[in-house]
């Protein structure tokens, strides 16, 4: 699926989520008792990877001009269990080397209770096994609502969530 469908849809699917249940576009609830999974934000199912074998865990690029593959970087998808498109992120303008992430699920995903967002900035593109729990910003996400937040300007960001389906 090209990049250009992801995010028509993805746009799509959170215009009728905002339409249709206001700024809870993720339902209620806590995922108490609910089986939690890892979703990574990418720019394309699977792309860029920190390594090529071990893990799915991706990472994407904040204004890269080397790279035209990805096209607009200002967007970005999750995707669960590797293949799984989940929700979006927007990356807003830089602001005292500040940049507002604003994250959206689809409304058939909830975040998990407790720490269930995980940022870390990079320079250069990672590699590796990342360990999101050692990622230097944590947050909890509130139940039921899309979530901004703010983190250094950084060329490159691990983005994980904790979710699940519901």
């Amino acid at each position: 699926m090209s990049y250009s469908r992801y995010w028509r849809i993805g746009l799509i699917v959170l215009v009728v989520g905002l339409l249709a249940f206001g700024t809870n576009i993720v339902g209620l609830g806590g995922g108490e008792g609910q089986k939690c999974e890892g979703a990574w934000a990418a720019h394309i199912e699977g792309q860029p990877r920190y390594t090529a074998r071990g893990n799915w865990a991706t990472y994407v690029n904040y204004k890269d001009d080397e790279n035209k593959d990805f096209g607009p970087v200002n967007i970005a998808f999750f995707f669960a269990g590797q293949k799984d498109w989940m929700g979006m992120v927007w990356f807003n303008d830089i602001v005292d080397d500040q940049v507002q992430l604003t994250i959206g699920l689809c409304p058939y995903w909830e975040w998990c209770s407790g720490t269930n967002l995980y940022v870390q900035g990079y320079d250069s593109p990672p590699s590796g096994n990342p360990a999101p729990g050692r990622f230097e910003h944590k947050f909890e996400a509130p139940i039921g609502q899309m979530k901004e937040i703010v983190v250094p300007f950084a060329k490159y960001y691990g983005i994980h969530l904790n979710v699940y389906k519901k």
